[in-house]
Order: structure tokens, then C-alpha cells, then sequence
């Protein structure tokens, strides 16, 4: 590992966003129906709120905003969505049909509730074959090491789940089925379609190129605002706050930016997502290690070298032959010492949300699959004068035969992705696996000391 001076490509970008189409919603829904009526479901139920969205847009296309809402699957019948106001016109977004009712109490406060409009009533009325049972889809599903009947634990509001009881009077058919949605082995939205993966494509051009941006123009003596406002974001929906932060206000881990004034010898952290991609770099607002602390100047050696040493492990052995335990152990191997401070999992599902849920921990047996979406996201937190650092950046896997059909549609993507993958094999010295697809436009590009940006880790 080495700092080598580097001229970092333009990928370009597509101008147009891909779409997902109605014909997938159609489908996802078809399945979900079928899996419903397998398992012996009449209903589900799935909510969603402003953050909490993804696996209600997964089988609309519909996410409430401001407010909250509910979509009724029945196995046999109509399909309904519940809104407050604000969304009855939103709603329209919907790629497939459904039935809307407007209920103030998912609206906003203060707003006119005096028509006394009953969720019990709504509920009664639109679950239909109550005499089975009933899926609920919220956010998490839950395990054994957490609760003793996970499937029957529910992160819904109270008021619609004391609905629904009262309405079927057997608490036992209520059934926590998120899992279907966010299990990272067999869950709907681990697996992707190529449409899905070239619409996380075009996000992760936009979040690196502004995370590139943004480091690009980092300067002493200007605000933490004036250095996020390089961000420049063109309104794709985010799916976390904008992060940025020098100083003591790093220790924070999540800040937004503020008015404080960037200066030399500060460490810094920036993090950018929207739905379907997120970057993040770490480092030090310096030239060198001279500019650094004195107590802080090995900080190459001390925490870059092992860190990019356990990064340039977890990309070269993530592969379709490998599983999630493989790659948490080459990386806990590298910098699994408490000096480090890795708590989250070394890498993780996205989608729509920033994580979706991850196959790497310790011990897994989950095989990595054809058309997954993943984060590269190794976090030290070594809460000592060495700070941290991170190389957060996206990736999905593609079979020969799921390249093909990438590349037939979406030949643009794909020359942009080969373009990455020649640029980290190649300059960068790390040996990707054929089936391995760089999203990002600062593909691996790690420069610990920001104001000599070009001065990147080598990983050979």
C-alpha cells in the first residue's frame, strides 16, 4: 500500500434516468399474491411512512410523503391504499390499481378530523377472507435472539394493530412478514431486476460525482455549508440527510453541515445518498501527514494501510462462489482488533433505502447471488486521535447471462462499468472478480489527505 499520484477519470453519466415500468410492479405484485395465498394469507398489510417507504414503493411505486399510509393486498379481491390528504393526489404515482381512501388521522396535525372517519371501519371493510391469516409489512422483521415469537412482534402503529385484532379476534393469525421484503437470503428486494440495478446506476453517478465534488473544492477558512453546497443534488430523493463535518463535530458520526469554518489539521466526514446509492469518504482536511497533529502523523500507517489492506480483501473475494461469512472474515481479519472499532457489518444490501439488510456477518452461510446490489461500507470508528476513515461505495453482481441482458439494454451503464472495473484493476492494483460491477464514479478512490485529492492508496 502506497499514496501515488493519480489523475482520476471522468465516467460520465446517462442523462436519462431508467424507469422501472408497470409491467414489474405487475409482476412483483402477481408474486406477492401467489406467496400469499401459498402460505395460507387472506390479507397483508403493509405501512409506510416518510423514511419507512421502500417496501410499500416496491410494489407501487407510491411513497407517502408528509404523512403515512397503508396498502391493503387482498389474495382475491381489490387492492386498497389509505392516505391522509395531502396524498390522494400523489397517489397516482401507483404503477398498479388500487382503491384509495383518504383518512385525515395519516395526515398531518390539526388537520380536519371532524368527519370521525373509523380505521377500525376502513379495516373491517377492506381485509378481506378473515378467516385466515393476515401478513403485516412494516419496516423490520425481528428474530429469536431479540424476542421469544419474533413473527408475532410488529413495528406498526398500536392503534392498527389493536384495529385489526378486533376485527379477526385471533392475534395469532397476525403474522410479521417483512422478511419476505428484507431478508438478505430470499427477500424480493435482494434479488433485483436489471432495470432496478441500471436506475442504481444512474444514482450512483450522481452521489459520487457530488461526494467528488465536494472533496474536490474542500478549502481552509470556508464553512462546512459552503463546502456541502458542491453537492449540487438534481432532486433525486434522498435516502439519508446530507453529512458533512470537521473537527470535534466528526465525533458526532451523523452531523449535517453547519457555519463552522473548516481548518487545516481538522479531520472531516462526508456522506451523500439518494434512493439507490450512497458514498462516503473520511479523512483529513491536510495536504500531508505533516499538517496532521503531531500525536496523529503515522496515521497512514497506523489505520490506512490495515483498512485499505481489509477493503482490497473484501473486493477481490466477493464473488458468486463466496458467501457473506467469507468476507466478514478476511475483513475482521485485517482490522478486527478493538483499536479499529468495526461494529456494523462490513457491507450491506441497497435499494431504495440506504440498507436494506446484509448477508455478511459472522459465521453466514449466504451465498452472494446474480443481481444483487451492495454497499461496500467498512466503518472503523477507533474513537482515538487517529480518527477514522471509510471508502464507502456500491457494486453489483451480474452473471454472464445477466450481463448480456445489462448490456443489450443498457450498453451506455455497462461501458461505464467496464471503464470502472479496468480503473481498479488496473491503477489501482485490486484484482476484481469478473462478475463484479463498480457503480460508483470514484470507484475505491481513497485520498486520506483531501487537500491533495490526486494523492490516492495504491492497493498493490
Amino acid at each position: 500500500m502506497k499514496l501515488v499520484e493519480l489523475d482520476i477519470p471522468e465516467f460520465s453519466h446517462s442523462i436519462n434516468q431508467p424507469e422501472i415500468n408497470n409491467e414489474i410492479y405487475e409482476n412483483r405484485l402477481k408474486r406477492f399474491k401467489k406467496d400469499l395465498r401459498d402460505n395460507d394469507f387472506g390479507s397483508a398489510v403493509i405501512y409506510a411512512d416518510r423514511e419507512h417507504f421502500a417496501n410499500m414503493h416496491f410494489l407501487s411505486n407510491f411513497d407517502p410523503r408528509f404523512e403515512e399510509a397503508l396498502l391493503i393486498i387482498n389474495t382475491e379481491d381489490d387492492d386498497i391504499l389509505i392516505t391522509g390528504p395531502e396524498n390522494q393526489g400523489y397517489s397516482n404515482i401507483s404503477k398498479i390499481k388500487l382503491n384509495k381512501i383518504n383518512y385525515p388521522t395519516l395526515g398531518l396535525l390539526s388537520q380536519d378530523r371532524s368527519k370521525k372517519i373509523d380505521i377500525f371501519e376502513i379495516l373491517k371493510k377492506n381485509i378481506k377472507n378473515q378467516n385466515k391469516k393476515i401478513g403485516l409489512v412494516g419496516w423490520k422483521y425481528f428474530t429469536k435472539e431479540e424476542f421469544n415469537e419474533p413473527k408475532h412482534i410488529y413495528d406498526l402503529p398500536h392503534y392498527i394493530i389493536v384495529s385489526i385484532n378486533k376485527i379477526i379476534n385471533d392475534s395469532s393469525k397476525l403474522i410479521n412478514i417483512t422478511s419476505w421484503f428484507n431478508n438478505p437470503n430470499n427477500g424480493y428486494r435482494a434479488i433485483n431486476e436489471i432495470d432496478e440495478l441500471a436506475y442504481m446506476e444512474y444514482s450512483s453517478c450522481h452521489t459520487s460525482n457530488s461526494i467528488k465534488n465536494v472533496l474536490k473544492n474542500i478549502k481552509e477558512n470556508i464553512s462546512e455549508f459552503e463546502a456541502a453546497s458542491y453537492y449540487k443534488p438534481i432532486g433525486i430523493p434522498l435516502s439519508c440527510h446530507m453529512m458533512f463535518s470537521t473537527g470535534d463535530r466528526v465525533k458526532l458520526g451523523l452531523s449535517s453541515p453547519s457555519s463552522k469554518i473548516i481548518k487545516l489539521g481538522d479531520p472531516y466526514a462526508t456522506a451523500y445518498g439518494v434512493w439507490g446509492a450512497l458514498n462516503c469518504r473520511v479523512g483529513w482536511i491536510a495536504k500531508n501527514e505533516k499538517d496532521l497533529p503531531s500525536y496523529s502523523r503515522d496515521y497512514f500507517e497506523k489505520l490506512i494501510i490495515p483498512y485499505c489492506s481489509a477493503v482490497k480483501d473484501w473486493y477481490e473475494n466477493i464473488s458468486l462462489d463466496s458467501n457473506g461469512g467469507l468476507i466478514f472474515n478476511k475483513v475482521m481479519k485485517k482490522i478486527g482488533d478493538p483499536f479499529f472499532g468495526v461494529e456494523l457489518n462490513p457491507g450491506h444490501l441497497i435499494h431504495k433505502d440506504e440498507w436494506l439488510s446484509s448477508p455478511i456477518f459472522k459465521n453466514s452461510d449466504i451465498k452472494f447471488r446474480s443481481r444483487q446490489a451492495i454497499q461496500m461500507d467498512i466503518i472503523p470508528a477507533t474513537n482515538s486521535n487517529y480518527f477514522s476513515t471509510n471508502l464507502e461505495d456500491g457494486i453489483c453482481i451480474l452473471d454472464k447471462n445477466d450481463k448480456k441482458i445489462f448490456n443489450d439494454k443498457y450498453p451506455q451503464a455497462m461501458e461505464r462499468i467496464e471503464l470502472r472495473r479496468e480503473f481498479m484493476i488496473n491503477k489501482l492494483g485490486i484484482n476484481l472478480q469478473p462478475e463484479i460491477m463498480p457503480l460508483s464514479n470514484i470507484p475505491a478512490v481513497l485520498s486520506p489527505f483531501i487537500l491533495n485529492f490526486n494523492k490516492v492508496v495504491e492497493f498493490r
